[in-house]
């Protein structure tokens, strides 16, 4: 079991971490046949990034019924490129000097445990994270932090989620745990800053000054 009173880093992945926007776009086309909605046309990507993840998967005539299975087989589509996905752009610099500052470090995704292991391999990142936990399903995040942090004790006070979307941001509010919403990743940065996280990041380097 873990100590409480530690201070945590917990990371989302996709756009977080992992720069595999590219990719997931890709992927997310080519099952819009198989799932029947329409696919995103590259002019209207920093529309659609400009959404929340309900209105953006609202837009394009996917129900939340389907998102469940529309995610198994992307998760499983992604798995077969992991090993060409890049860290984003500064983050393999300010991991280490967050572990300097004594922060301890882990990973709450809706991706596969299975990519996030390959990714983390591929780049020489694992040391640096002490656990990574799957959450299947990207709008119940609160419901996992809170399993996270029962099963390995963690403080909520200690604890800070970085993730890129409205639903980080929400589940981090609802768990009662301050979010450090971050502006590289899936989602524009009026969207995070008006889901108001605890702290709005440009940047990975200022993650070293929470």
């Amino acid at each position: 079991m873990m100590e409480t009173n530690n201070k945590w880093l917990i990371f989302d992945f996709d756009g977080t971490l992992a720069d595999t926007f590219r990719t997931a776009y890709k992927i997310f086309n080519e099952l819009a046949g198989p799932f029947n909605y329409r696919q995103v046309r590259e002019d209207e990507v920093e529309t659609m990034r400009r959404k929340t993840a309900r209105d953006f998967f609202s837009s394009l005539g996917i129900s939340m019924i389907k998102i469940p299975f529309l995610a198994i087989q992307a998760r499983r589509e992604l798995h077969k490129h992991m090993a060409e996905v890049a860290p984003i752009r500064g983050m393999p610099e300010v991991l280490p000097k967050l572990k300097e500052q004594g922060w301890r470090m882990g990973i709450l995704t809706s991706n596969a445990t299975e990519n996030v292991r390959t990714f983390l391999e591929t780049h020489n990142l694992q040391s640096f994270f002490e656990f990574s936990y799957c959450a299947h399903d990207m709008f119940g995040k609160a419901h996992k932090l809170k399993a996270l942090m029962r099963k390995y004790n963690l403080d909520p006070a200690g604890i800070v989620y970085v993730g890129d979307s409205d639903a980080d941001i929400e589940a981090a509010h609802q768990a009662n745990i301050k979010i450090a919403g971050v502006t590289w990743g899936y989602q524009a940065r009026e969207v995070i800053e008006k889901h108001h996280p605890t702290w709005l990041l440009d940047t990975p380097e200022q993650l070293t000054t929470l």
